[in-house]
């Protein structure tokens, strides 16, 4: 209810009938808009007139995750919203929503690997790099028919006689 045909606004009205009077409830469409997370705390559930807008919201956006995920920048975030409105958060994790309908509102949260990739790919690189490096420092080589220890640039094998593929490593 909006109000009175006297112009008083809210729902509780008290007056003094002296004379012949007409008075009018107004009444205006509203929806309910709810609005949930399973992260964080959120802003913007409750009733709204039909055809306004909400201002939904999610804090906080980010979560860290625990221990060494934490410090590696692991983390969750919010990412959007999903059911009925599945609009993207600004960076202060709000949303403005026109309301047309009673609405549910959840908002969607992924995890970020923060430095995990970065880190795994660099560890990868390190690794095979070392082997490379490694394998062209060795001056051992193994035949390829017996696995018999060869000094290397061996063209055959001194245990069967096997010839050898020259490493170009």
């Amino acid at each position: 209810m909006k109000g009175w045909s006297d112009g008083t606004g809210g729902t509780a009205y008290e007056f003094t009938a002296n004379a012949n009077m007409t008075l009018s409830a107004i009444y205006a469409k509203g929806y309910l808009v709810t609005v949930t997370s399973s992260l964080g705390t959120t802003y913007g559930s409750g009733w709204y007139d039909a055809g306004s807008s909400a201002t939904i919201r999610v804090t906080p956006t980010s979560i860290p995750g625990e221990g060494i995920l934490g410090v590696l920048g692991v983390s969750t975030v919010v990412t959007g919203w999903g059911d009925e409105y599945t609009g993207s958060p600004a960076s202060d994790g709000s949303s403005n929503v026109k309301v047309e309908a009673p609405m549910m509102i959840h908002a969607v949260w992924v995890m970020s690997l923060g430095l995990i990739l970065p880190t795994m790919i660099i560890a990868i690189i390190a690794v095979v790099t070392g082997f490379i490096f490694h394998k062209r420092r060795s001056n051992v080589q193994y035949c390829l028919n017996c696995g018999h220890k060869l000094p290397r640039g061996s063209a055959f094998c001194l245990e069967c006689g096997h010839g050898q593929k020259l490493d170009r490593l």
